[in-house]
């Protein structure tokens, strides 16, 4: 990452932990004459439109005092999406009864992978119900990946 781009990132960090969210990624696109700046926040419960507004005026403000202003760019704030994996605990408690596809660190680090149920979440845990009604709990630390499964029903 450049130098600008840290600066930016840090910006942007701050921006969204500050407004009271949780920051996911900052990706940049584009070249010289295109740049997009793609903002990535999720909340507790539901990011809004209007919480994505916030964030966007919060990071605009902080651009236009710490950034060159000829640097030219496009500002998208807006949630991961369903298809991209949870990173943050706080994410898991508004899916307590989805499925989930996880892959996580077994007894001798290796990758173990299962879908299951979320039960319940806890500050540093969570429990999945698996297909035969057995708790699996696992520490958020050793999850590595987990998809919420769409369900079209």
């Amino acid at each position: 990452m450049t130098d600008l781009e840290t600066t930016i990132h840090t910006i942007c960090r701050q921006a969204v932990l500050s407004a009271g969210f949780i920051f996911i990624d900052v990706k940049f696109r584009g070249n010289k004459s295109s740049r997009v700046i793609e903002v990535y926040a999720d909340a507790e419960t539901s990011l809004t439109i209007e919480d994505c507004a916030l964030i966007s005026t919060a990071i605009t403000e902080e651009f236009e005092l710490k950034l060159d202003p000829a640097y030219s760019y496009r500002l998208d704030v807006s949630s991961p999406g369903a298809e991209n994996p949870l990173t943050d605990i706080r994410q898991f408690k508004k899916h307590i009864g989805r499925s989930f596809q996880i892959d996580y660190a077994g007894p001798g680090e290796e990758t173990l992978s299962v879908t299951a149920r979320l039960k319940s979440t806890g500050d540093t845990t969570l429990i999945f119900e698996l297909k035969d009604k057995t708790e699996l709990p696992l520490e958020f630390s050793r999850i590595r990946k987990a998809v919420v499964k769409l369900s079209f029903k």
